[in-house]
Formats: C-alpha cells, structure tokens, sequence
C-alpha cells in the first residue's frame, strides 16, 4: 500500500500546515504546527511562523537543508464552472403540473 498522501484538490494556493504533511515533512497537523512556530520554516527564504500561510506556485519551502518548490495543478476553466452552467439545455426540462 502506498503511504503518500493524495495531492490536495487544485486550488491557486494551498496552506502551509497543509503542504508540511502533504510532502512528508510533518506527520500530523500538530507536528506541522509546532515546526511553523518554532520557527523552523523558512517559506522563499525568510523564517515563516503563520501555519496558514497561503503558498502558490514557485514558492520554495525550506526545513534544515531540505528544499521543496511549490508547484501546484492550474485550474482547467471546466473546474471553475458551476454545476449549472456546465448542464446542456437540452437535458434542463421543466414540467408543468398536471
């Protein structure tokens, strides 16, 4: 069984807490926790300790010497329709009361 997380739904940002155990650096939200306010993370090179910090893609994660890049899926424009406007009008049909 494969142990690796599954990548967070395509967003334009996704939170530091979230991306520390997504990439195996922290085990649990505690664990992510502790390493933020501790001031272990470095988010593009500077010491982070907000657990919400919102990354986006070509932001560089730093713990120790261990360097990630964020680099997260494009939304399609199909993912950013509504469930409304991508029903064809042919399958809409409404009936009147009998």
């Amino acid at each position: 069984m494969d142990s690796t997380p599954d990548a967070p739904a395509a967003k334009d940002y996704i939170k530091l807490d979230q991306f520390l155990k997504w990439q195996g650096l922290a085990e649990s939200g505690g664990s992510a926790k502790a390493l933020v306010t501790e001031g272990k993370i470095k988010v593009n090179g500077e010491v982070e300790t907000r657990r919400g910090r919102k990354l986006r893609n070509g932001d560089t994660v730093q713990l120790e010497e261990q360097t990630l890049h964020v680099a997260l899926e494009e939304k399609t424009r199909a993912d950013k329709q509504s469930p409304l406007e991508s029903v064809p009008h042919d399958d809409c049909s409404a009936q009147s009361p009998s």
